[in-house]
């Protein structure tokens, strides 16, 4: 038997006498196997449904962004992949500005509706913004009204798979109320609301971040060849939309190597004794686990190069580039608004509360609504990161007590890894910048939520039989209440 296998059977330890009585919800919030399964597919097509009726609403009433134009202008680039040598790819403006995955995906939504690659001219932001459009418009730079609505139908339905994708993940790190709690708080935000009724490149980005965590979680759960290659086929898609997750596959391989000296450390007498402390349980997967991470530069690397033909010429050198225009494209707008700047990372920990929190609020909506059923005002309660970081929190806390080859573990460093990484690099206070760490909120809200359902749940048994003290239940699904309470695994 493996030591996986050991934790696990261990982890699944049958419940004490008399413990079976948690009803239909106790049996919702833990159902395993086929049964699970049917039911984690049917909350999926719900969410995404949900999704689309909450969100389409807003489809035409989202103000135009001049950057719809760019993005729309940049379909062609799907049928440029054929020739990746012709001088599309040559060094120029638009070609060094943004890697070409989201003009991929918005090629991809303007065909699969009909619609043709050969769009309009790109913005000019030397003559107008959103305010001023006349002469963008007089040379044919304002995308036809059937580009723009099939390309913010794309970024719609993107966005209700990522919803989709954050249930899967909670559902898995906790239960499926857990995941329903994390879902609905995306789906409900403004701000989600706002970019994924924009024909742009922000709500496929962070579908791949979505994708890149749940694939995570996945390889944890089982360490494969294939799950490994999907981890970096997720990242590397996000790659060629932003650049930052070539950051975090780096970030995957020192984690890796932390992995792979996992046993030679454990062995260690007097380190050793440190070192369990902050691996607390191993899992016997830690080196094969260990080698897919470190080699996820490499996947993700020759990836992004493969789908982004400029890189061809001089890898090296032109990624170079990229991160320099990208530094000078982030003083730029620091520049022209200043009153946007972020001068400090103090500063964008400030601004992002305030947007994440305070600007932009799924409590104040559903609280809002709430209110109006009853006749009461009871807008202006906004309690998102209030809910959120604790259940952040609470994640990194599940993560240790589970070990470094958990699901929860992996997760985690995906997570906060990818939130970091954007908080490090945040110049200028941009709304779109921050629908990835509305991502990462939304996941430590159903986090807290998960596990707060399975507390009230043990309570709720325990009061109601006195003569009862249940032992907590688990299943290979990562119920989280036995990490809150758990017991030890015999590998420490």
């Amino acid at each position: 038997m493996s030591q996986q296998e050991s934790n696990e059977r261990h982890l699944d330890a049958p419940a004490a006498p008399g413990s079976e009585g948690g009803g239909r919800a106790k049996r919702w919030l833990q159902s395993s196997g086929h049964n699970r399964t049917l039911l984690l597919a049917l909350v999926s097509l719900a969410i995404f449904a949900g999704a689309i009726w909450d969100i389409s609403s807003e489809l035409r009433s989202s103000p135009f962004h001049p950057d719809e134009s760019r993005w729309i202008n940049r379909a062609y680039y799907l049928r440029e992949t054929l020739n990746p040598l012709s001088s599309v790819w040559e060094d120029r403006y638009l070609i060094r500005g943004q890697p070409p995955m989201g003009s991929y995906m918005t090629g991809l939504f303007l065909l699969a509706q009909g619609r043709d690659l050969d769009t309009n001219r790109a913005w000019d932001f030397h003559y107008g913004f959103e305010s001023n459009v006349t002469w963008n418009v007089t040379r044919n730079a304002m995308p036809a009204e059937g580009d723009l609505m099939a390309a913010r139908r794309g970024s719609m339905v993107v966005a209700a798979l990522t919803a989709v994708a954050l249930f899967l993940i909670v559902a898995e790190l906790t239960n499926i109320l857990g995941g329903v709690l994390g879902a609905a708080m995306l789906i409900a935000n403004p701000l989600n609301h706002y970019l994924a009724t924009l024909a742009t490149s922000d709500a496929v980005f962070t579908f791949f971040v979505s994708l890149s965590v749940l694939a995570a979680v996945w390889l944890a759960k089982k360490p494969t060849w294939g799950r490994a290659i999907l981890l970096g086929l997720a990242m590397a898609a996000g790659a060629s939309t932003k650049l930052s997750p070539l950051g975090l596959a780096a970030g995957f391989a020192v984690y890796g190597g932390v992995l792979l000296v996992d046993p030679w450390l454990r062995s260690q007498r007097y380190l050793g004794r440190v070192w369990r402390w902050i691996n607390r349980l191993s899992w016997g997967t830690e080196r094969p686990l260990g080698w897919m991470l470190g080699v996820q530069p490499a996947i993700v690397g020759l990836l992004f190069i493969i789908t982004y033909p400029y890189l061809w010429s001089a890898p090296i050198e032109r990624v170079r580039f990229l991160f320099a225009f990208r530094r000078k494209e982030m003083d730029n707008q620091a520049g022209f608004w200043p009153q946007a700047a972020i001068g400090s990372r103090t500063e964008a920990l400030e601004r992002t509360w305030q947007n994440l929190n305070d600007r932009y609020s799924s409590s104040d909506r559903v609280i809002t609504g709430l209110g109006n059923l009853f006749g009461a005002d009871w807008s202006g309660v906004r309690i998102d990161l209030y809910l959120a970081l604790p259940g952040l929190l609470l994640l990194v806390y599940l993560a240790w007590r589970r070990g470094l080859a958990s699901p929860h573990a992996l997760a985690a460093a995906a997570v906060l890894g990818q939130s970091a990484l954007i908080l490090l690099a945040l110049g200028v206070d941009f709304n779109r910048y921050y629908l990835p760490l509305l991502f990462a909120t939304s996941i430590g809200a159903g986090v807290l939520g998960g596990c707060a359902g399975e507390a009230v749940l043990l309570t709720f048994k325990r009061f109601g039989s006195p003569g009862s003290l249940p032992a907590p239940q688990s299943s290979k699904s990562n119920q989280v209440l036995p990490v809150l309470r758990s017991q030890e695994s015999p590998s420490q």
